[in-house]
């Protein structure tokens, strides 16, 4: 299915997921640690400034932006097995469990900026799973403290950055 889009509305897509990064704030977990909260803050300030950059040069241009829903499998069936290695994990070890709500902010954080990427580029996003293995997967082997999450952020957007600027051609 895919929906075509005027600056304003595909924009707002982007701005609800920076929106609920930005909701995280609020938690007491993340008031507590101030390191956390200014983590979560640089990274929303990125993003709308980001998102506010890209709406007015677009609406400028008046471009016309197009989204793909595309659920593939090998997306959603990583992520459910991810989610059970996750939910093992934590029944073993509660700092897991404790530390979820950061891999949903994560998740936020990677669909905002992989949709401002692609359309940073091009005129076109595909909507899917693709960031839930990849939020997963870091945190499968790197689990910073909260101290330290902003590498969380800047892992994820070297990830994705790397998987839409780098590629391959092959024979050529």
């Amino acid at each position: 299915m895919i929906r075509v889009l005027r600056p304003f509305r595909g924009f707002s897509i982007a701005f609800v997921f920076i929106l609920g990064l930005a909701l995280f704030g609020l938690a007491d977990t993340v008031q507590a640690n101030p390191r956390l909260l200014w983590s979560l803050i640089g990274a929303v300030a990125v993003l709308l400034a980001w998102d506010a950059i890209l709406f007015f040069s677009a609406r400028r241009q008046n471009r016309i932006f197009t989204l793909e829903f595309v659920p593939r499998p090998q997306h959603y069936l990583q992520a459910c097995l991810q989610i059970a290695i996750f939910a093992y994990w934590g029944w073993y070890w509660p700092k897991v469990y404790e530390s979820f709500y950061l891999i949903i902010a994560q998740l936020l954080f990677a669909y905002a900026f992989d949709l401002l990427l692609s359309w940073s580029r091009r005129d076109s996003y595909t909507l899917g799973f693709l960031p839930f293995p990849i939020v997963f997967s870091t945190n499968l082997f790197l689990l910073f403290k909260p101290d330290w999450f902003y590498f969380q952020f800047m892992m994820l957007a070297v990830g994705f950055a790397a998987k839409d600027l780098i590629y391959w051609k092959k024979d050529g």
